[in-house]
């Protein structure tokens, strides 16, 4: 790891110290809320660019202005993206989100949930 990918790794880990998203069950825990999928009223998959390259997040939105930001680095990345295809809550399903997002082709954010 470069001196570059170190800070960068730590300068995002104090930033998001008191943000770090956990899921259990169908639920997000975030800062001592408990927010159910089923109720999300958006999500939007997008890339980021980070100094090393690009990395994927969702962004979900609740009722009441709840905003929750996942990351691919999140420990609950690959349970939260299976969550959501098995609750059918996503349209694409995410090997086809997953797949826009990384080609490039579609520079905006891919909506996929909104009410």
């Amino acid at each position: 790891m470069s001196l570059v990918d170190w800070i960068n790794k730590r300068l995002t880990a104090w930033i998001r110290r008191d943000a770090k998203p956990v899921l259990v069950g169908d639920e997000i825990i975030l800062k001592n809320a408990r927010l159910a999928l089923k109720d999300a009223t958006d999500i939007v998959a997008y890339e980021a660019d980070i100094y090393v390259g690009g990395i994927i997040c969702l962004l979900l939105s609740f009722p009441g202005g709840n905003l929750v930001n996942v990351n691919q680095e999140d420990a609950c990345w690959n349970d939260l993206v299976a969550a959501l295809d098995r609750l059918g809550l996503t349209q694409p399903q995410s090997p086809e989100w997953i797949s826009q997002v990384l080609s490039g082709t579609q520079k905006a954010p891919v909506a996929l949930r909104g009410r």
